[in-house]
């Protein structure tokens, strides 16, 4: 129990930003989701999705890491469609749009990086 709980508390630094991703996309996407209630729409945002994976990294899980596993690589296919939409899109789209999707895919492909990494995949062995 004890050796949990340290292994818990000595998280690598890289695996908290993961969280902090996870958490920053999961309460943007609350906020949008309260934000259309009131303006009268019923939206279902699936970043909201993440915080509990956020919160079963931080406890070790080997199922929430293998949800976090699938998430990043479902964000990473969902993103790269939508710069496939962007480029083939009649109108002009601004320069923006594809700065953002473009630092999306960076970031996404990162926390994939590191959820799939030897060392944090150490971590959420059987065997603590």
């Amino acid at each position: 129990m004890n050796q949990d709980l340290d292994k818990r508390l000595n998280l690598p630094m890289i695996l908290y930003v993961v969280v902090a991703i996870f958490m920053l996309i999961g309460v943007v996407s609350a906020y949008e989701m309260i934000l259309a209630i009131f303006n009268g729409r019923l939206v279902l945002e699936l970043g909201v999705l993440l915080l509990p994976c956020a919160y079963g990294l931080t406890q070790l899980s080997r199922g929430w890491r293998l949800a976090s596993i699938v998430a990043s690589l479902v964000m990473l296919f969902v993103n790269g469609v939508g710069i496939a939409l962007l480029y083939f899109h009649s109108e002009p789209v601004s320069p923006s749009a594809y700065f953002y999707s473009a630092i999306s895919a960076v970031l996404l492909t990162l926390v994939y990086g590191i959820l799939v990494s030897d060392k944090v995949s150490a971590l959420f062995s059987s065997e603590h």
